[in-house]
């Protein structure tokens, strides 16, 4: 089986995405919950409805949703090169929930042409919370960190 040549995306380029000035300021840096995470991600979804989807992917151990934000522009056609991000996987990160949603916003919203291409020819896929049981620890009181669920 052969390989699609596509180029590798930097996690520079991702993160540039995410503090593009065309993002809204007031969001950055947020530490979301689960509720304001889904809140979030069909915000986002709601504004760029042609270009996002919100694909439920799984339920975790404790009942939690996990979705993927399906970032594209133009025909989803078979064989089209996709760029899978996923973040939050251990607990004590759930911070890096935000920095998936900037970026897929950064892409949504760039005005250069290099990005605009990209997003017409490549599909994103996104999970901002893969482990949302680990990061939910995150919120409770006393305060704490789990790496598990």
């Amino acid at each position: 089986m052969g390989m699609i040549p596509f180029p590798l995306l930097p996690l520079s380029l991702l993160l540039s995405l995410a503090q593009s000035e065309s993002a809204p300021t007031t969001a950055t840096g947020a530490l979301l919950d689960q509720r304001e995470l889904q809140v979030a991600c069909a915000r986002l979804a709601g504004e760029f409805p042609r270009e996002v989807s919100l694909v439920p992917l799984y339920e975790s151990p404790q009942g939690r949703r996990v979705d993927a934000l399906r970032v594209a522009r133009g025909e989803l056609t078979a064989g089209r090169p996709a760029v899978l991000v996923v973040a939050a996987i251990d607990g004590p990160q759930a911070w890096t929930s935000t920095l998936a949603l900037e970026a897929a916003r950064g892409l949504l919203t760039a005005t250069d042409p290099a990005t605009k291409a990209l997003l017409s020819s490549t599909t994103f896929w996104i999970v901002p919370r893969a482990n949302p049981d680990a990061c939910e620890v995150r919120f409770t009181q006393p305060l704490s960190e789990s790496r598990a669920t």
